[in-house]
């Protein structure tokens, strides 16, 4: 029997005894013949022989090759498609490869006219489904019109006849793109350990191939064990600049308390950085932590980050396939100036029950998959809880110092330990009910809620929470047309709480509601064009701020800011075009309209959005890339911090606080080595920005009904270069990256005011030039690894004061001195964190399988600096740095999967 893998273009002989496949040397091989078709050896490749004709031969170059991994019903399925590549070779030897008739009038120039008369006269077509039939007929037509006598070429092979023997797994996919499983062909030497692994697709009862002896035949090779890291290549995706991994990834990688966050992996990549410790958001190639669209089955999350930054609201039980978009965004995304983080969630079994379980020091996690009706509808239920109030008691006790003087002149008399009977926690719950309609037709029903909670002293408590609900139609029509429509509501809104003095004890809360509907289609108009096109609307209602009293001695009066409201929407399409088999380009356009219906300041706004993005495959193995993209944001964070805190508020676009506007340009350069095992990656980027808010020296930023006379638009401009290597397999695994990146603002006009810096550029909160990270795991076996991973990072930049002044009323020396915005920077932040996982067992047979994680976070015990602040007098000021960490935080993780 003999075996041809068109996904690796490799022909397997199998021994007579049917137990090890003999894999010739390929360059050998001229021709062999399965089921009657003649395959044929040109520039390198197995050509299957369509058309053979004396002066003529038509030509079929059919490959597999893959486009990506994605994780259903707990598998791991590759997605690959179906090439089907054409060529002439002509009585001369020549190889033209053809598409339609301008290709074959362009082979053979001599017979233009007649092809072109022939084609009309019979109304051939060329695109996908009737090409070669087409290409077929004009072969033929061309043969006769050459009529002339081909001389006939004796190949003067070895032949060796062949009798098959049938063997089990066949490649299950075809050109439909479907996903499906691809199972592996295994075959075992005799009285030996070596194995080979190869896909099995073409089977002949009776074979025979024309193969040129070779006296020295290899011994078979033992394949070592792939190990799946969990990242797409970067080289074959359309885009630069995107990020994708999977949550599987976050199991070896150390991180706070040992929980895994998806949010702390993507902190990991090159271009994404955050302001602090435990800063909450990302801030992503020079955009702020608002500029960053947060997606969870559809749902927009406004505040990702539970326990002022600790962990993030995404349960790792119940996520799926992550992508994150820095640079090359689709025209299906929108709404945001930076990049677009979309977490897909987890596809629950439909064939048997699962379970999941982690008890660690801070939160414990639970997740079940239930089939409600076999192989038709499921259930994915998950939620967490923290018992983390005993955290607050462990911090040392400060001696309170008397009577300390304040740069006004006061006191500070009282218990600066109060904080240690505060209380903080958070819990979250998730699900998915999946459900199989028909062939064509699959509803997914998401829902999502989260709640935290602190209170630093007994008086003072806060309390936000997000909450998400959608539903969404996935069709599939055959292999051209695949559509998606999907509904929901997002929901954020925090309330926090003053009891201090009963007769000011006090609640303040905020909260925005948000509708949204989206369609989106990608039909496959033929192989060379792929459109993408769809419509996306959102209604917005948020309530500002509502002031009220709390208890029945507070004698303050209740005030409540008028309702903001806003309709969303744009339209968008997208062709992403083959031009030739090494390139292919994306054009695409987001018409993005906004209808403000705020008082006495509505508005209308139509701004559109190009986006472009080019690959071009230098070889098998490396690429450029390069895209350029404009974007509009409607939304503004409104916050005095550079973090998402508790008290962030919202607000929309008006007459009087202009959409927020951005460009960027990118481009890459992708490169994979030593048999894939390793890639390197080179990108990129400059993007401007317009109409970022900042806010005037002593704005009022809470409960402020005039809130747009306090904010101030600046002009931005973010540059930066991105470096990678990747270990994709092996025992040791992982990345490094560095990233030189600048972020810098200027204010576009005074307001009446001193502009910031004298109208210079100065650098955003934000901005950190250097950025170097390192993380790796290696196994000792297939149970035991270790994992480390190392962050250096510059300063963030801060304003500090520099002196101080008397009074113009007092005359004393009481008034500080501020350098100019963001002058100055904090020291460079440094931290190493190590862990020891032992892996699930592998006995298939099992009721339950568990591991155990054993880290060290801040292994060095480095005290980096969170936030600078100043505490002084009539004499001096002092300043003082804030650590979050400072020092070794050992934990351990048991979970357990039944």
């Amino acid at each position: 029997p003999i075996r041809y893998n068109i996904l690796t273009n490799q022909l397997a002989v199998i021994t007579p005894d049917g137990k090890l496949p003999v894999i010739p040397h390929q360059d050998k091989i001229n021709w062999f013949e399965l089921d009657g078709i003649k395959y044929v050896r040109e520039n390198g490749w197995l050509m299957r022989e369509e058309y053979h004709g004396e002066n003529i031969t038509l030509l079929l170059n059919k490959t597999k090759q893959y486009a990506g991994e994605v994780e259903i019903d707990r598998h791991i399925y590759r997605r690959i498609v179906t090439v089907d590549r054409y060529y002439l070779r002509l009585k001369d030897g020549s190889l033209h490869e053809v598409k339609g008739i301008r290709s074959l009038r362009k082979a053979v120039p001599e017979y233009r006219n007649e092809l072109r008369q022939f084609s009309r006269s019979h109304d051939l077509g060329f695109w996908r489904t009737a090409r070669f039939e087409s290409l077929k007929k004009c072969t033929e037509h061309l043969n006769w019109l050459m009529n002339n006598e081909a001389a006939h070429v004796q190949v003067n092979d070895t032949v060796y006849t062949l009798s098959a023997t049938m063997s089990s797994g066949i490649i299950a996919t075809d050109a439909s793109d479907e996903l499906q499983h691809v199972p592996a062909y295994l075959a075992y030497s005799a009285d030996s350990n070596a194995r080979l692994e190869y896909d099995d697709e073409e089977i002949a009862d009776t074979g025979i191939a024309g193969i040129t002896p070779i006296n020295n035949m290899q011994e078979p090779k033992s394949l070592k064990e792939v190990e799946v890291l969990g990242m797409k290549s970067k080289l074959s995706q359309q885009f630069s600049g995107v990020e994708s991994f999977r949550p599987a990834l976050l199991r070896n990688i150390p991180m706070v308390m040992g929980e895994s966050d998806v949010l702390k992996i993507a902190l990991k990549m090159p271009g994404v950085a955050s302001t602090g410790e435990v800063a909450s958001g990302l801030n992503v190639r020079g955009g702020a932590t608002e500029h960053t669209l947060m997606l969870y089955n559809n749902n927009t999350i406004f505040n990702p980050m539970h326990m002022f930054g600790l962990f993030s609201a995404f349960d790792s039980d119940l996520i799926g396939e992550t992508e994150l978009y820095k640079g090359g965004i689709p025209s299906q995304y929108g709404g945001r100036l930076s990049s677009v983080m979309d977490i897909k969630g987890k596809m629950p079994d439909r064939k048997e029950f699962h379970g999941s379980a982690s008890i660690g020091m801070v939160t414990s996690r639970a997740a079940t998959e239930i089939p409600i009706i076999k192989d038709r509808m499921s259930l994915l239920l998950g939620g967490r809880a923290t018992y983390s109030d005993w955290m607050l008691k462990l911090i040392p006790k400060i001696k309170a110092k008397k009577d300390r003087e304040l740069v006004d002149g006061g006191t500070n008399i009282g218990n600066t330990d109060s904080y240690r009977n505060g209380k903080a926690g958070y819990w979250d719950m998730g699900g998915t009910l999946s459900t199989i309609l028909s062939h064509e037709h699959t509803l997914r029903v998401n829902g999502y809620y989260s709640h935290d909670r602190f209170s630093l002293t007994a008086d003072k408590k806060y309390a936000y929470s997000n909450m998400n609900f959608s539903a969404e139609l996935l069709s599939h029509y055959e292999d051209q047309l695949s559509t998606s429509l999907s509904a929901g509501y997002d929901h954020y809104g925090y309330t926090n709480l003053d009891t201090e003095y009963p007769t000011s004890a006090s609640s303040l809360s905020f909260g925005l509601n948000q509708y949204f509907a989206k369609y989106n289609a990608t039909y496959n108009l033929c192989e060379e064009h792929t459109i993408n096109c769809g419509i996306h609307g959102q209604y917005y209602n948020i309530m500002p701020g509502s002031h009220q009293p709390y208890g029945e001695y507070s004698y303050i009066i209740g005030r409540k800011l008028d309702t903001d409201q806003a309709i969303e929407s744009a339209l968008w399409i997208e062709d992403t075009w083959s031009l030739w088999p090494d390139m292919s380009v994306t054009g695409g356009l987001r018409l993005n309209l906004f209808k403000s219906f705020k008082k006495n300041l509505a508005t209308f706004n139509v701004r559109p959005d190009i986006r472009l993005s080019a690959n071009y495959m230098l070889n098998d193995n490396s690429s450029v890339k390069a895209g350029f993209n404009t974007l509009h944001q409607y939304i503004h964070k409104v916050s005095n911090t550079v973090i998402m805190s508790p008290t962030d508020t919202w607000m929309l676009s008006n007459s009087a606080i202009k959409p927020q506007s951005g460009w960027q340009a990118s481009a890459g350069y992708y490169l994979q080595f030593a048999n894939g095992i390793y890639e390197f990656s080179a990108e990129t980027y400059f993007k401007g920005m317009n109409n970022y808010l900042t806010y005037r020296g002593a704005a009022i930023l809470v409960m402020n009904e005039n809130l747009h006379k306090d904010v101030i638009g600046t002009k931005g401009r973010a540059y930066g270069i991105e470096l990678q290597i990747r270990k994709l397999y092996g025992r040791l695994n992982g990345w490094l990256n560095y990233t030189y990146s600048r972020t810098e603002l200027r204010q576009e006009g005074n307001g009446g005011q001193q502009p910031i810096n004298g109208g210079r550029w100065f650098a955003a909160d934000y901005d950190c030039p250097h950025n170097l990270k390192l993380v790796c795991n290696y196994k000792f076996t297939r149970r035991y690894s270790t994992s480390l991973n190392a962050d250096y990072s510059t300063g963030r930049p801060f304003t500090a004061p520099i002196g101080i002044m008397p009074s113009e009323s007092t005359g004393q020396y009481s008034v500080p001195i501020y350098s100019e915005r963001n002058k100055l920077r904090m020291p460079d932040y440094f931290r190493m964190d190590w862990s020891f996982n032992i892996e699930p067992s592998h006995h298939l047979t099992a009721l339950t399988h568990s591991w155990l994680t054993i880290g060290i976070y801040n292994v060095l015990g480095r005290r980096n600096a969170y936030s600078i602040y100043f505490e002084g007098n009539k004499y001096n000021i002092k300043g003082y740095k804030l650590s979050i960490f400072g020092a070794p935080i050992p934990y351990i993780n048991y979970n357990i999967k039944f």
